[in-house]
This record gives C-alpha cells, sequence and structure tokens, in this order.
C-alpha cells in the first residue's frame, strides 16, 4: 500500500517536469494494468493533486476508468469518484476464445457486468467494451453469435471497439499456432467477419469513425488521431507534447513502479526515454493517424497543427494513384460525416483526404 500512496505524492513532480499546464484538457484515461483493482483513495488523491497544479475538469471532460469483467465495481462508485466513462476489457461472449486467450472471466460474467452497468447508467460519457476477432477456430456463425449479445450493450453505452488478434510472441496462443497445433482464420474469413460487423452495426445506427472504433466517439482517442499534444505521468506513460522547430518531443516513462518512484524523488521525474520528432515526422504521423479514421484528415486541422499546406505536403501523384485504385479519395467540405459523433465536426468543412471503405481495410 505503500507504493500506492508514494504514487500520488511522486504525480506532482512528475506533471510539472513535462512543463505542459496549457493543453486544452478535453479527456483524460487511467489505463494500463487493472486500474480499477486500486482503492477508491487512489483516484481521489490523483485528481486532488492534478486539480491543485492547474488540470481543472469540466463538464465537457472525459474521464474513462479501463477495468475487466474480473475486478470491475459499480458504476456509480466509478462516477462518484469523478469518472464520466468506463471502457471494459471483454474480448469475447465464446468461453473457448476466452480460455485460449488465458482470460480471467468468462462470458456468464462479462454478460452479467455488461448488465449491471447498462441497468445502472451513472457515467455521463457512457461505456465502451472490447471484442475480438480472428481467434483460431472462430468461424463466421461463433462471430456473429457475439455480435449478437454484444450490440444491444453497444447501443446503450454508445461504444464498441474491435480489434484482430495479434499474436505476441511467446505467448502459450502464440506457440500453440506456430507449432501448428492451432489454426487461425485465413484472411478471407477475417475480411468477413469484419465487414459483417460494420454492416450490421450500421443497420442499428452504430457508425464506424475509425478502424477499430464504432458509435460515441471517444475524445481521448480522436483527439490523438488528429494531433492534439497529450501528457501522460505514472509508471509506462506516454506523452507528445510541443517540440521545437514544429516538431514534437515523445516522452516514456519508466514502466516499473518502483524504479519510476525511485527516479522522481531523485531527478524529478521518471523519464525513461525522450525522443524528437521533425516537423516532416509529425506531418506524416498526422497523415498516417488520420487515414485510420472515416472522418480522415482535415486540410483545416492539418494547417493549424503542422503551420503547413495538406495539398502541398502530400505527393499529389502517389495520392491521385491511390485515389484512382479506389483507396483514398479527396473532399471538399464535410458532407457525409452528419452520421458521425466526432468533436470536430466543422474543423472538416475545408475539406481533406480520407481513406475510402476499401482503403480502411488495408
Amino acid at each position: 500500500m505503500r507504493c500506492r500512496y508514494t504514487i500520488i505524492h511522486a504525480l506532482p513532480s512528475d506533471l510539472f517536469s513535462l512543463a505542459v499546464l496549457t493543453f486544452s484538457r478535453l479527456s483524460s484515461s487511467f489505463l494500463g494494468g487493472t486500474p480499477s483493482l486500486a482503492r477508491s483513495s487512489l483516484f481521489s488523491g490523483i485528481f486532488e493533486v492534478l486539480s491543485r497544479h492547474g488540470c481543472q475538469v469540466s463538464e465537457e471532460t472525459e474521464v474513462t476508468m479501463e477495468a475487466n469483467p474480473s475486478s470491475y465495481s459499480s458504476s456509480c462508485i466509478i462516477s462518484s469518484l469523478g469518472f464520466t466513462r468506463l471502457s471494459m476489457g471483454v474480448q469475447s461472449f465464446d468461453d473457448e476464445i476466452l480460455r485460449l486467450s488465458n482470460r480471467d472471466h468468462n462470458a456468464k460474467d462479462a454478460l452479467k457486468i455488461l448488465g449491471t452497468i447498462s441497468s445502472g447508467q451513472q457515467l455521463r460519457h457512457g461505456f465502451s467494451f472490447d471484442l475480438m476477432f480472428g481467434f483460431p477456430n472462430q468461424t463466421l456463425a461463433s462471430w456473429k453469435n457475439d455480435l449478437d449479445k454484444a450490440l444491444p450493450f453497444a447501443q446503450i453505452g454508445r461504444h464498441i471497439s474491435l480489434y484482430e488478434l495479434t499474436l505476441e510472441p511467446g505467448t502459450p496462443l502464440h506457440r500453440s499456432v506456430k507449432n501448428g497445433l492451432l489454426q487461425l482464420p485465413n484472411e478471407d474469413l477475417k475480411e468477413e467477419m469484419y465487414d459483417y460487423a460494420v454492416d450490421r452495426m450500421r443497420q442499428i445506427g452504430i457508425y464506424r469513425y475509425e478502424v477499430s472504433n464504432f458509435g460515441r466517439t471517444s475524445r481521448n482517442n480522436f483527439a490523438t488521431w488528429q494531433g492534439v499534444d497529450y501528457i501522460g505521468i505514472g509508471p509506462g506513460a506516454h506523452s507528445r507534447i510541443k517540440g521545437t522547430k514544429g516538431g514534437k518531443t515523445r516522452i516514456i516513462r519508466i514502466p516499473e513502479p518502483g524504479r519510476w518512484i525511485n527516479m522522481v524523488e531523485s531527478q524529478g521525474h521518471g523519464t525513461a526515454k525522450s525522443t524528437t520528432i521533425s516537423r516532416e515526422e509529425y506531418m506524416e504521423e498526422l497523415i498516417v493517424s488520420g487515414l485510420r479514421t472515416v472522418p480522415g484528415v482535415s486540410r483545416q486541422t492539418f494547417q493549424e497543427c503542422t503551420d503547413r499546406c495538406l495539398d502541398n505536403t502530400l505527393v499529389l501523384n502517389r495520392v491521385q494513384q491511390l485515389c484512382q485504385d479506389g483507396f483514398l479519395e479527396m473532399f471538399e467540405n464535410c458532407d457525409g460525416l452528419e452520421d458521425l459523433d466526432i468533436p470536430s465536426y466543422y474543423n472538416y468543412i475545408k475539406g481533406g483526404v480520407r481513406a475510402t471503405d476499401k482503403g480502411l481495410m488495408v
């Protein structure tokens, strides 16, 4: 327990070492590991520290708690602590898939928790949960069954994320696939699973706003994709802040809590690595991340973030070829974005470039 309170005491130094207290505070997220396992006093202490040092939470601020079905307590309790949004790591409603992915909950647990959250909605910005596809032995029929169970909750929570399985080297699942004990679905089947999910959700008014995300836009995620600066404090946190000559600085904190605390106490910060991103690298990053979103890269936002013209930055002959091949499209206004619940809708009135449905699949 001493470690938890020491983390609170170390946060002000870690925060001030970034020297960034004037950014637009649209969102906060408590992620990594299972923060919902921590005592409530930890979070009230963190909010108090942030408030005391200039980081105010307004009615518009999205404050997200990450949780798993096995560690969740109550949306009422989470709301009373200052959280406005919950992100639940469900992954599947298929017990065999949950076993393969070494999750410590089962389908019954996930359904019960989502039912509890849905019936006692206390969170201003709703809740989200994730599903994964592309597991060994997973069929289109089993994926459809997962979606049938998920969509009623997604309509209430107003957000759902879909991720394709990525095998992590060294894990039991990776070894089983590598040794031929399990077989992954082929690319055609995975594409069919994803396309079915997109169409099925569109039918009930849940629209994709990014490759993996559907429904009410997460301000935290969307701001990151749109190039907004962000700061992360605490063990393992990441930041991207204003650098020199139009570039950015990327900062990674020490991941181990004990080492991070010692570093903050001795040096005033917990930085493990700091990398300079040039203006050109930042512009490329903006374009790549923006093309993951359905709205795409806005001319206006790109100009504001980089002081450069998007059209002059793009390799136009290459873009034109990708447009002809059906992967990209240039657009001149925000028509067609009306169904998307995005916080910066009017940033697209001058148009930009975006991926087509075909391009989003690449």
